[in-house]
């Protein structure tokens, strides 16, 4: 138990560094992908009238593509230790069987020995399994969730609810624009340009 929870964590110091370099890069990509559907589906007629399909879908392909290669890459991470050390554990049994046999030549009473570690090993190494992946995702979430923690933190106090939620608003004078223009953040061309209402 103790050689496979050692082997976790040495797995778990290697591979801190690229899990710590994949978190911001998730929330990047993920913040990309939302910012780029809002400003698609906020300005839909917009975008259809100017034909500026395509550069939205692959602003979204983009980010989309990145975001799914970090969430692929974090998957890989967690789960190929447990193949890695199943090899290692049944290496290191078969290493002492050949061994012991070739030391003692009857493998009789070794063999029931084996037994039971290769047993134990196999009952451990599920537990073992879920405790890393467990604490490499908050690894890899880490980021993510100290944000949610800051962005809650800092929330203004919610105002209580009206008394009469169906109060309506009235317009003193008049509402208009006036020369007014606007561009999308990672547009060249304005989506409104100089409209006067």
């Amino acid at each position: 138990m103790v050689t496979l929870t050692t082997l976790y964590g040495a797995l778990y110091l290697a591979i801190h560094g690229p899990v710590a370099r994949l978190a911001p890069r998730r929330i990047q990509s993920n913040a990309d992908r939302f910012r780029t559907a809002q400003e698609a589906l906020g300005g839909i007629k917009e975008v259809k009238v100017l034909g500026r399909e395509a550069f939205f879908a692959g602003a979204f392909a983009k980010s989309a593509q990145e975001f799914t290669t970090v969430i692929a890459r974090g998957q890989i991470i967690g789960s190929v230790p447990k193949y890695f050390l199943e090899a290692v554990a049944i290496g290191g049994i078969l290493a002492l069987l050949l061994s012991s046999l070739q030391q003692e030549g009857n493998g009789a009473e070794v063999v029931p020995l084996l037994a039971l570690y290769a047993a134990a090993a196999y009952r451990l190494m599920p537990a073992l399994q879920q405790i890393y992946t467990g604490v490499t995702n908050l690894k890899f979430c880490r980021d993510l969730i100290l944000l949610l923690r800051d962005e809650l933190a800092n929330q203004p106090p919610q105002p209580p609810s009206p008394a009469n939620p169906a109060e309506r608003l009235e317009l003193a004078h008049s509402f208009g624009l006036d020369g007014a223009t606007f561009r999308y953040p990672r547009s060249e061309t304005p989506v409104l340009n100089d409209v006067t209402l």
